[in-house]
Parts: C-alpha cells; structure tokens; sequence
C-alpha cells in the first residue's frame, strides 16, 4: 500500500468512528458563557485561568473511571452594579461606567483602594432597586452581593440578653450559657440582590436587613486656600457678596478668637442699625485692608464661592480634621442642637445644601435632607443624629446640650441604613469592579454605601446534558438555596449558552417539560431538588449526582432518613456508570460531612513547585509568614527557606499537579485553599493576612476563616482538647473499686435503649470532684422485667471505699424517653431505689440543669396523682458545655487537682463515647460525631450529673460543713468497725458490649463476672 493509500484509509477511519466526547474542560472552554450572575470574570469560560480545576472537572467526564468525588474549596466573590451608580473617589466622583482599572475609589473602612479588576458591560441581566431608610436607592443586578446586618437575629439576641439580665437579677443557681452579642457586627451576613428580593418580606413599616453607615472618610490633608472652619463660619453666616460675617454676640467672641488663632486679622463691631433695632448681632471683617494678608473678600473670589456659595470638592476631600473644622463653623453659626441628640442646619441654596449633607456623611454621620415649601423661598432642613464626644460643635453652649451616649437601639439606628424596599426595575446595563481591599467592600452612590464587588458544578452539568446524556440530579440544601442556584447559575448558563440551549426539548415558560425544577433534554432529564424534604430526593433514579454545599445538608429529615444516604441510594439503577460529585466548603470538625467523606478518599493536595529548588509542595497557610504590622508577607519554601512572592504563585500554579497523599482511599478527593487564589479572582496574600489578624479575638470571624477561606473543618478550642485519646492518657493507674478515699456521695445515670440500660454511677467528692465508678450494660428488654431486677440489685448494692467506709447511692436520673417509657415510669413507680427520677433531654438550649417535675400520674377521679411519677427536665447542652469545660480545663492539671479523675480500667469504648460529641453554634446544640462511638457514657454522665441537683440532695450547693458532715458519718463508720457483709450476685444472664463475648472482670470492678465493666 503506498503512503498516499495509507493517508486516505486512515482519514475515511477517522471520519467513520464514533467521536470521542470531550473532557468536562474541553467542552467548558469551548461552549461555556460565564454570567455576571455567577462569575468574578464574566464572558467565555477559560481552564487556564484557574488551572487546579482542570482535573476535578475531568473526573466527571464520559470516560472517567471516577465514581464518587469529594471537593473542599474556598469561597469566590464578583457582582454588578448600574452604569450611572456614582462611586465617590478620594479626589471627587466617577460613575460606576466611567471607573477603570487601576483607579482609586474609596473603601467601606474611608480610606483610598485600588480598582484590581473592572468587567466588560453587561445587558439583559435582571434588576432591583434597593431602597433605604434616607431615602438612597441603588439599582444593582439580580447577583450583586450586599454585606446586611438580620435585623431579626439582633433583635433576638437583644431580647434574650434583657431576659438573662432579667433572670441573674433575680439570683438563682449560676447556669452555663452560650455566647451572647448584641453587637450589629456579629449578625452580619453577605446576600445577593435576588436573595434580598426573596427574603425581605412585604409586612409594613418592618425592615429585615440593614447596610451599616461606612466609617469616616480617612484621606489625607489638602492644600486649602481658606482656613476650613473660617469658610465653613462664612457659609453659615457671611454675607453672599462681601466677605463680612454677621454673628450672634454670645457666639462672636468664642467663633473670633479661634479665627484670630488661625493666623486672621479681625474687626468687629456693631453696625448702626444693629443698635438701632437692639439687634445682638456683631458683623465681623476677616483682614481687613491694609493689615498685611489676603483679605477674605479676595480668598473668596479667588476660589470661586462669592455670590455662590457651596463646599469646593477639596474641602470635601480633605483630612478628617479639616472636614470636621469645616462643619463645626458651619453648625456654630447656622446649627441647632437636641437634647436627643439630633443636629440641625437649614440652607435655601440647593448646592450648599447638598454640599452641607455630603460634608457629614464623609465624617460617618447619616444626614437626612427635607425641603419645606414656604411662601418666599424653599428651605432645606438638614438633620443627623450625634454625641458630645462627635465634636461637631465648638461652641461650648451647643455641644453641651447633645447627650452623652444613645440608647442601644439608638445607636443602631444611627449607625446603619435599614432596607425599605426591593423592586423589580427594567433591566438596565451594569458592570462590577474589584477593589484591592481585605473586605472587598467599596462606596457607592451618593450615600456612601458600602457593597462588594465554583463553576465546576455548572460545568459538569452543561457536560453531561450536551455530550453524555443521561438522567442528572443537582442537590443542595434547602428550597431558598436552590432556588437562589437555578437563578444565578442554570438560568444564566441556558440563555449564555447555545450549546445547552439545544439541547432542550422545550424553552416554552408553561410547558411541563421546562419548568424552574425540572428539563427534559435530548437523551435525559434534569431534576433540581433540595434535602428539605424527604419527598423530594426520593423514586428518581438518577445516572449523575451533583450536589452543592453539603455541610448544610440537615443531620436528618423529618422521616428519621439521611438525606445523603438517600441521595445515593438514587444512582443504584446504574452501578457501573453512576458520577457523584460532591462539593461544598467544609464545616465543623467531627459534625462535617465533607470532612467524612474526605477521610474516606485518596486526599488530593495541588502541589506546586518552589521557584528558587524546585522542590514541590503543597500551600499551607502555616507556610506564609508576615511582618508583625502586617504590611509585608511571603511563602516560605518548607526546603530551602527561599521567600515566595505572591506573583511568583501564578507560574507555579500554572505547572502544579495535583498528588494523592492517601492513594488507598475509596473515592477521589481534592482540596485546595485561599493561597490559590488566582490574581483578580481573590483576596491577595495580604488581604488574607489581614483577615486573620482582625478574627483572632473572634471566634465567628475566625470559623468563618477557616471554613471559606482555608476550606479546612473548624476545629473548636474548647473541643481540641477534649478528643477521646487525650481523655484517655489521663486515666490513673488505680481500680475502679474501691473508690478513692476522697469520694464523699454517689449519683447514677441511667439510659434507656430498646434492648439494654447503660447504667453510669458516678462518685462525687468535695468541690463536685467528680470519680466514674462504674459504667455498665445491662442486656435485656426493658420491657422485661429480668433487666429491671439486675438493676435494682446493682443501685441497692453499697460500694466501699478503700479506707474501708460504705456509701450508698444519694439520687439516680433515669431516661424516661425512647419506646419504654411505660417500663421506666412503673420502675420509677415502685420507689425501690431512693430518690430515683424520670426525666428526659430538653428541647430547649437553655433549660436549667434539672427542671421542675410534672406529674404524669392521675388517680381514679382523673386528678393528678401527687404520689404518682413525676417527670423532669433534663438541660442537657448546658450540662454537656459544663463536662468539656471541665475536661479541657483539666487539661494542664495534675491529677490530684482534676475536677475528674478516670481509673485506666475504663475501656476506650468508654472514653470514646464520653467526647462522642461536638458542640455546633449554627444550631446551639451538641451533635454526634460522624462515625465516632456510642454517645451513651455521655448522655448517662449527664443524667447522673442532674441527679446531683435532686431537691433532696442538692449536691452542687453543699457547703463546707455539708462536706464536712458527710465525711465524719463515713468516718463513724471505719471507728466503728462493725463487720459487713456483701450479699452475693444472683445469677443474671450476663451483659456484654454488643457483638462481642465477655471479657473476664477486671480487678477493682464489680464483685462478680455478671457486669461487663465498660
């Protein structure tokens, strides 16, 4: 065959053989249109410009072997705002149209940032109007993002503090709370336009979110050719057309002298007809003729303001201390003061009266301008809320009648816009900026309001709809999220994108095969759900699995399912060519479900070669280091020690891989964090350094860090040192039985479970130190009576103490819910056991330790029963935050000075289940570990803890004495010497941990063998 032959036979191959779809990237940079929307950098999707995402993109395509996929990455930012949006500048205006890279705007903090990055303009995108409390309107698209205070969480948290308060005045056992801020800050939050559409609500004359007054502006001084206070004395009370002032006689001398210390000649009087009329005006003259200096009359026609009076720009963007001047002359001359603090000027000159508005609000005040329409001439009213301490007078009779402080609901009033209304306008072009700033927070409009500047989901999605259809399902959290996702990311892809658009079978808006949850499309169909509900994520067998944010995902439904355990139950139908995707920033440590999955999968870091040894290597944020003002900052290459700079990292990037640090793990994993961050897609290096330094007093801000910055699991301190194998290493080489000398009264726990009773007694000592003595099982339905035997005879048995003393048990608490609660309240009932009580876990987080008791009982009239069953309140997170206090606090302890102590014949099993769970603040409980023991040792620890504050006992509140009493009846015990007797075990059936034999007893546990000691 000659070679011509070969061409061609190779040519007709290729064109005959079936096409070999595409990688997920390939088709991405080929089809893909990226939103304003959704998007930090609108317009045609580019791998290269983010190349770590190249690979986990890939894995969801046709020939991927991967089947299940896990991501923990970072969080991105990006949005728009209307072309003619004015956008204050450090030397005047600019328009959000006219603003171009490498121009300065100013910050939320008032001091002058760097425009990083500036987008193309964008048409046809949804759009709001957003106004405020003073009457500013914004006109962003559906995506932009706004930092809001919830007005209905502050509200919250400031009604519960005045109920504390309330509560501890009134005195009363000190309980154990969870934090409480009533500060605006801690309540902030960062939603979309849309997002504020959908959630603000429409009940009148209420506003759910607020945007915080931005800080004063903080500029350098400017070069001014009047004194500010003289021109602002000028404004308030000078003469349109001479450069005379006319000033009230018991201001004159005080405004005078600080003139004539500025370095002015000045002259006043009285004019003839002020003594006429017995006016108490005194006209001034500012260096009259022939003292040596610039007359006032020439200043002011040499800047323009004579016969129009306004505040030039310069004096507007000046230093704070020049503004500052510039309103104090204003408000001694022109200005009123309330005694609630409110400031008044008034102007019949339109542009001194917005110059006089724009002044106050650069110094971080919310002025509200009014006209009022008088018979002569329209007047401006002019009013904010200030503080003596603001300084806004120098007058001493004006700044003295301004209160001190504002209420606290004042003060929020004053510091903050309060959204009023979101509307739907007619779309007009917009744009986004970013700002070189840690908060990525800019001023916008005249109102100087501050507001911000993963694609591989939508990727995978548009994929698979055009070259590898099939049945899909996209996932996440709750019903505002996914609709919040088909708004900003389906929609937006469908209309960008032709390929996708083709694929549909219907673009109609009513056609059932097109509706906001559901499309059919060529060869498959796409089902939006949330984990809301379990009906929603069940009989739909699916082919491909995506879903978003999973740590949000609920621990379960109201059908007692899982919903991740659900979810993969709908790619059963295809068990060779199934794809799940998960993706989602990780959350807290333990409770995180992106964290188990992790765990489980060959854990892929994105390791990048050092520029100076080439040796490679993962970003760790342990790596990066920084001057202690936090100006500079540098990688340093963990071999060689060279100093990284951040623009070194866009070429390292660019040749990174990524690399399996567990390669045995079941599914594929990747992880990457903020050091990645590509130049104009993210915070720099010193942005983020800059962030950690400001949340290291926080605790939130500092979670927050560590979650969406780093994409790490939060990790509590409180917790850390609580982890069951540091429990553990604490444990004393000492039995069980008999109890340390030290321990004065027993309580014990009790938890009912449908085929045993854990039982925890627990020895108590002075100071509530605390000693396990036992924690058994007990095997047997609860229902049955056998189980309920084998208990009686282990609470009536007496435990010695190694001095040879006897105690016996004081209270017991046992579990009263669960399905055997009948058998627990007839058990309780017999009254065999002294002060033994019925409770179970409150609902509520701030229940006291031990509740009051309510009957249950009623006797043969139907009334209560007052010697019937009564059941208790168990405050549980409050008991539960007590023991890892206590735990943690023990930490750095000897063991004699431990508030507990552990024998080391305690099982692992034991220690693992007393820390088997982890506090979550988002839902201000505890929540068990994922994969982590039985919770058991816990829940009975707790239970036996509350017994302690039995009213008949009341252990926690013993004195000295009490103490004291104890200790000498135990000691009358030993003097007395008096023979005892242990009455033998009866034969039980014994009790083991479940699927395994028993183990032979332990010295120092329970006489017998017929208790497994756990």
């Amino acid at each position: 065959m000659t070679a011509t032959a070969a061409r061609l036979a190779t040519v007709i191959a290729r064109s005959i053989a079936p096409r070999r779809p595409p990688t997920v990237s390939a088709w991405a940079d080929e089809n893909r249109i990226l939103s304003s929307k959704g998007s930090a950098e609108p317009g045609r999707w580019r791998t290269h410009r983010n190349p770590p995402l190249r690979e986990p993109m890939d894995c969801l395509s046709a020939r991927s072997p991967v089947r299940d996929m896990v991501l923990m990455f970072p969080i991105q930012f990006g949005k728009a705002l209307s072309l003619d949006t004015p956008l204050p500048t450090p030397n005047g205006w600019t328009t959000m149209g006219d603003v171009q890279q490498g121009q300065q705007v100013l910050g939320d903090d008032g001091r002058p940032v760097r425009v990083v990055a500036a987008s193309e303009v964008f048409h046809d995108h949804p759009c709001y109007r957003v106004t405020f409390s003073d009457g500013a309107q914004i006109v962003a698209d559906a995506g932009h993002r706004w930092q809001v205070v919830d007005l209905a969480r502050l509200n919250t948290s400031r009604r519960e503090a005045k109920r504390r308060a309330a509560s501890d005045a009134q005195g009363g056992a000190v309980r154990v709370r969870m934090p409480l801020s009533t500060d605006p800050a801690a309540h902030r939050q960062v939603l979309t336009t849309d997002a504020l559409a959908t959630l603000y609500g429409n009940k009148p004359r209420q506003s759910r979110y607020a945007v915080e007054v931005a800080h004063p502006l903080d500029l350098p001084s400017a070069a001014l050719p009047i004194d500010p206070y003289l021109l602002g004395v000028w404004l308030g009370d000078g003469s349109a057309s001479t450069g005379q002032l006319s000033l009230h006689e018991d201001d004159a001398p005080h405004i005078l002298q600080r003139i004539e210390h500025a370095g002015h000649a000045v002259r006043a009087r009285k004019c003839a007809a002020d003594v006429a009329r017995a006016s108490r005006c005194i006209t001034a003259i500012i260096n009259p003729r022939n003292c040596g200096k610039p007359t006032l009359h020439g200043l002011l026609v040499g800047a323009g303001l004579l016969g129009h009076k306004h505040i030039p720009v310069a004096y507007l963007r000046g230093s704070r201390a020049q503004r500052l001047a510039l309103l104090q002359g204003l408000l001694d001359t022109d200005g009123h003061a309330g005694a609630n603090g409110s400031v008044e000027i008034t102007s019949s000159l339109p542009a001194l009266a917005g110059g006089i508005v724009e002044l106050a609000r650069t110094l971080g005040f919310k002025p509200v301008l009014r006209w009022r329409r008088t018979a002569r001439k329209d007047s401006a009213r002019i009013t904010f809320m200030a503080l003596r301490s603001s300084d806004v007078f120098s007058v001493s009779r004006k700044l003295q009648a301004l209160p001190l402080a504002h209420s606290e609901r004042g003060a929020s009033a004053v510091g903050m816009r309060y959204i009023t209304a979101i509307e739907r306008v007619e779309t007009v072009p917009t744009r986004c900026i970013a700002v070189d700033n840690a908060s990525h927070l800019f001023l916008c409009g005249r109102e100087f309001i501050p507001t911000h500047n993963t694609e591989v989901l939508s990727n995978a999605l548009g994929y698979t709809m055009c070259e590898n259809p099939g049945p899909i399902m996209v996932c996440l959290p709750s019903e505002i999220a996914m609709m919040k996702w088909v708004a900003q990311k389906l929609t937006p892809m469908i209309d960008e994108c032709p390929a996708v658009k083709r694929t549909l079978t219907s673009v109609a808006s009513r056609d059932a095969a097109n509706t906001r949850t559901f499309k059919d499309f060529d060869g498959g169909q796409l089902y939006i759900e949330h984990a809301g509900t379990p009906g929603r994520l069940k009989m739909t067998s699916v082919r491909t699995l995506l879903v978003d944010e999973l740590d949000e995902f609920a621990t379960s439904l109201s059908s007692g399912d899982d919903p991740v355990a659900m979810l993969d139950g709908r790619t059963s139908a295809f068990p060779a060519t199934f794809k799940r995707a998960y993706i989602s920033t990780p959350g807290i440590r333990g409770i995180s479900r992106t964290e188990q999955l992790w765990e489980k999968s060959d854990q892929r870091r994105y390791y990048v070669a050092c520029p100076d040894c080439g040796h490679e290597q993962p970003l760790q944020w342990s790596g990066l280091h920084w001057t202690p003002d936090g100006s500079q900052c540098w990688y340093v290459c963990r071999q060689c020690g060279v100093l990284i700079e951040e623009h070194q990292k866009t070429a390292m990037i660019a040749g990174g891989k990524w690399v399996a640090e567990n390669p045995t793990g079941t599914i594929r994993g990747y992880n990457i964090n903020c050091l990645y961050y590509q130049l104009g897609l993210g915070p720099r290096w010193l942005d983020l350094v800059q962030m950690f330094r400001d949340a290291q007093n926080d605790p939130a801000k500092l979670k927050t860090f560590i979650n969406d910055r780093l994409a790490e699991p939060w990790d509590d301190p409180a917790m850390r040192a609580v982890r069951h194998n540091l429990i553990a290493d604490r444990a004393e080489p000492l039995p069980l039985r008999p109890v340390p000398a030290w321990v004065l009264a027993l309580t014990v726990g009790i938890d009912t479970q449908d085929n045993r009773l854990a039982v925890h007694l627990l020895g108590w000592g002075r100071g509530m130190t605390c000693w396990p003595v036992d924690y058994i099982e007990l095997l047997g339905d609860p229902s049955e009576t056998a189980v309920w035997d084998a208990l009686t005879d282990l609470l009536l048995r007496p435990v010695d103490r190694i001095d040879g003393a006897t105690l016996r048990l004081d209270a017991g608490l046992i579990d009263i819910g669960g399905h055997r609660g009948e058998a627990v309240k007839a058990f309780v009932r017999r009254r065999i056991v002294r002060r033994l009580l019925a409770g179970f876990g409150a609902t509520a987080n701030n229940a006291q330790v031990l509740g009051k008791g309510k009957l249950v009982d009623i006797n043969w009239r139907g009334q209560s029963d007052k010697r019937g069953v009564h059941i208790h309140q168990v405050g549980t997170v409050a008991i539960k935050h007590l023991l890892y206090s206590w735990l943690s606090a023990d930490a750095d302890k000897d063991p004699e000075h431990r508030r507990i102590r552990f024998s080391d014949q305690l099982s692992p099993e034991y220690f693992g289940g007393l820390v088997s769970e982890t506090y979550n603040p988002a839902k201000n409980r505890f929540e068990k570990k994922r994969g982590g023991p039985r919770n058991e040792p816990l829940d009975t620890w707790v239970y036996a803890y509350a017994a302690t504050h039995h009213p008949e006992l009341r252990l926690h509140r013993w004195t000295k004495a009490d103490w004291d009493r104890r200790e000498s009846t135990l000691l009358a015990q030993i003097s007395a010497d008096v023979p005892r007797e242990t009455p033998p075990a009866p034969h039980r059936p014994a009790a083991a941990p479940r699927g395994t034999s028993s183990p032979p007893a332990r010295r120092g546990g329970l006489v017998d063998k017929e208790w497994s000691i756990r």
